[in-house]
């Protein structure tokens, strides 16, 4: 579990048993939860000063395992929650209202969508829904856009709305 307090901007990670596993603070920033994405070993950053870079760091010590750098400023993002620490990805919400998905295992990014509205991941499943053009997606094979684009289209079910829900 996470808290976030706004003075001083720090989150606090909890274990199961309520205990402060580690405490993370902020520069310069408000601290909330588009900011921060958790997992079950690893915290996903973005870094206060430079919001292009995004820090996936282990949980338990708050050592930084990975840096990316984004071509824009990154809003928002989001960890699936999968119990493999192999198969992580990042959802990458930049300020063009971009949809990236970051494989960190791999050291790569690949664009999903543009002027996207809202997006989330499953709580227990490699899946995750996406909003764009008055349409929900739900892409239920994800690796699929590392093999290819016209593939992952095919793995992924779009639903049409009325209008451009917030998910």
């Amino acid at each position: 579990m996470i808290a976030f307090h706004s003075i001083p901007p720090i989150a606090n990670i909890y274990d199961e048993q309520g205990k402060i596993l580690n405490t993370i603070r902020f520069s310069n920033q408000s601290v909330n939860k588009k900011l921060v994405s958790l997992s079950y070993e690893t915290i996903g950053l973005i870094d206060s000063a430079n919001p292009k870079i995004l820090k996936v760091n282990d949980s338990k010590n708050n050592k930084t395992l990975l840096q990316y750098e984004h071509n824009s400023d990154i809003l928002e993002i989001s960890l699936n929650n999968i119990s493999n620490p192999n198969e992580r990805k990042i959802l990458i919400f930049d300020s063009n209202k971009d949809l990236y998905i970051f494989f960190p295992i791999k050291n790569i990014s690949m664009k999903i969508a543009s002027m996207v509205n809202s997006f989330k991941w499953h709580e227990n499943l490699d899946v995750f829904v996406y909003s764009c053009n008055q349409k929900t997606y739900c892409v239920y094979q994800v690796e699929s856009i590392l093999l290819d684009k016209e593939l992952f289209e095919l793995c992924s079910q779009n639903i049409p709305t009325p209008n451009n829900p917030d998910i």
